[in-house]
């Protein structure tokens, strides 16, 4: 059996589809600008080609999740593609936040938002290179 690791799949049609795994820290994006090349390349929509990206990754899960021992095949990619396509919102994460923010005073704020403050400044300091991991911060 390989390595167990976390993973998150998480789709916007703005953005694009963000895979991460964690342990170790791993970062893919398929951009919107991709999904676009890849349904013109294939004929069809751009709601059509994200389904089929978001029925890809549901297949991956299914395919690989050592906890579950769910249904698989043709017809379960369908359906996930379908949804996805039609605008479902669809989650298997503990807790998923979602919001378009503005971060660009993330750095002066991030005082007060114990524990994540260190969170916080990996994200602000961060400039390329491995994802640096962040301690949580406690009252003293």
């Amino acid at each position: 059996m390989g390595k167990k690791t976390w993973t998150y799949v998480v789709g916007d049609k703005e953005a694009g589809v963000l895979f991460l795994t964690l342990d170790p820290v791993r970062v893919s994006l398929v951009t919107r600008v991709e999904i676009e090349r890849y349904a013109k390349r294939n004929g069809i929509t751009f709601e059509a080609a994200f389904g089929e990206v978001a029925g890809a990754a549901q297949d991956l899960i299914l395919a690989t999740d050592i906890n579950d021992d769910l249904p698989g095949g043709q017809v379960t990619r369908q359906v996930f593609s379908g949804l996805v396509a039609r605008g479902t919102v669809i989650s298997d994460a503990d807790f998923c936040f979602l919001a378009e923010v503005d971060s660009g005073n993330w750095g002066t704020l991030r005082n007060g938002f114990m524990p994540i403050e260190g969170a916080i400044t990996a994200l602000t300091d961060y400039d390329g290179g491995p994802v640096p991991e962040a301690p949580l911060e406690g009252p003293n």
